[in-house]
């Protein structure tokens, strides 16, 4: 079992959101893409999402619909949970619902979770095919689909970005606090531009592991010698920008922050979310020299589909 897995240990990070809609009725003979429709594709009140649960589907989605999205043209980002958290948690942390809301070209965000409380191989198959679905029913702009996820939601993350199949429908990823795909070892070449984020104290990813991965990615794409784009002595952390012998773009954020465990449980060390949009059980609490979401989100504007 991956090590990723062992977060069973943890107690689930329950957080509360709002939603509109209402599920649709299990429809053996629907697609997808009946399901979402017949759900509801109307826009979603500011920071709340609507929830999609389609037959032979078990993972939960939750999409927030800008306005301006329900004519179509907007993006698409995926914002994954690790194991053990419900689809709402990472917009606690990363608030891209509210962050990409009233951009100039807005996106629709995703979230999912899986009632077996992680993500396996299956499971993101299903993941891109839900992602395919949105994006034929909101005539999503192909250049500006985007998927991000942390622990668990970042090994699916990486199988985005190794899957030919899967990555041809992305423009960039942001893995967080994981150090290997869905499926084993990550693979050395990513097909797309990687935003990667590491804790070093981080006791679930391993800081071991994600040097290791980290070193195959940079070898595989044969870059040479970094270029520090960002750094500050808060939380020592560092920006690192690689680039591929054929121009890949690969970066890592590296921090020491933690969870204070006088927080209050669970107590997960330095597996948590740098700069939380809002605190909450899955939030690093030290002092911190940049907000998760707004690196990921400046990851995903600066990355759309290149020629």
């Amino acid at each position: 079992m991956h090590r990723q897995y062992r977060l069973t240990f943890i107690v689930a990070l329950f957080v509360s959101s709002l939603l509109g809609g209402t599920a649709c009725d299990p429809d053996p003979e629907g697609t997808l893409e009946q399901c979402i429709r017949s759900t509801g594709v109307g826009p979603t009140a500011p920071g709340a999402a609507r929830e999609f649960n389609c037959a032979g589907t078990p993972e939960r989605f939750l999409v927030a619909i800008p306005p301006a999205c329900t004519d179509g043209g907007c993006g698409l980002i995926a914002d994954l949970p690790g194991a053990t958290a419900m689809a709402e948690n990472p917009n606690l942390n990363t608030g891209l619902r509210q962050r990409t809301r009233n951009l100039p070209q807005p996106f629709i965000v995703l979230g999912a979770n899986n009632p077996r409380l992680f993500f396996d191989a299956a499971s993101s198959d299903r993941i891109f095919e839900f992602m395919q679905a949105l994006a034929n029913v909101f005539d999503v702009d192909r250049d500006r689909i985007h998927i991000g996820g942390f622990s668990n939601g970042g090994r699916v993350t990486f199988d985005f970005a190794c899957d030919p199949e899967k990555a041809a429908f992305i423009a960039s990823a942001a893995p967080q606090a994981t150090s290997q795909s869905i499926d084993g070892p990550v693979c050395a070449r990513p097909l797309v531009p990687i935003r990667y984020f590491n804790g070093r104290n981080d006791g679930i990813a391993d800081f071991p592991e994600i040097q290791v991965t980290a070193a195959r990615i940079v070898q595989g794409i044969g870059a040479g010698a970094p270029e520090t784009v960002d750094s500050s002595p808060v939380g020592n952390f560092v920006q690192l920008r690689f680039t591929g012998a054929q121009g890949q773009l690969f970066e890592r954020l590296i921090y020491d922050n933690i969870k204070d465990p006088a927080a209050g449980p669970p107590d997960i060390g330095g597996h948590c979310y740098v700069g939380p949009f809002t605190p909450n059980g899955g939030a690093c609490t030290d002092e911190a020299a940049f907000e998760n979401g707004a690196k990921t989100l400046e990851f995903y504007l600066e990355n759309p589909r290149r020629p």
